[in-house]
């Protein structure tokens, strides 16, 4: 009686802890482009007017590598090698110059845990719901 209800458990517990792991990983990975993004923007204020995308790019690169297909950097992903814009900032403080740092990790493509795959009844698999791409946005005033 034991060995079953072992045999019951065992699976369900083991697929609760995995997906908290996942789910922590990804939270780090998170909490770290996060993090990165809000220090580019940092990096920038302060900087001779014209270089602040420079000092932004200058801080990603230090803490996360140059972008490439693990990353990439904004706030437009469609243009390739992105980077970090300065505009005027949004309402309602828009006579101020902001800049924008906005950095993609494409989950989807390079996740960071192995993906759980278990096999359904009806041929599918299951697997753990996780994003395809993890986002992360920092705005900062410049003047």
């Amino acid at each position: 009686m034991a060995v079953l209800e072992f045999v019951l458990v065992v699976p369900f517990f083991l697929f609760m802890v995995f997906g908290m792991v996942t789910y922590g990983v990804m939270l780090a990975e998170k909490q770290k482009i996060t993090s990165t993004a809000a220090d580019a923007a940092r990096a920038a204020v302060g900087t001779t007017p014209g270089t602040e995308v420079t000092a932004a790019m200058d801080r990603i690169k230090a803490i996360l590598g140059t972008p490439g297909t693990t990353y990439t950097v904004g706030p437009d992903t469609s243009v390739p090698g992105g980077r970090p814009q300065v505009a005027a900032c949004p309402a309602p403080e828009i006579v101020y110059q902001c800049i924008t740092v906005k950095i993609y990790y494409e989950y989807g493509s390079h996740p960071i845990m192995p993906s759980l795959n278990i096999p359904a009844p009806n041929g599918k698999q299951l697997h753990l719901f996780t994003p395809d791409r993890i986002t992360s946005t920092a705005v900062i005033r410049l003047s």
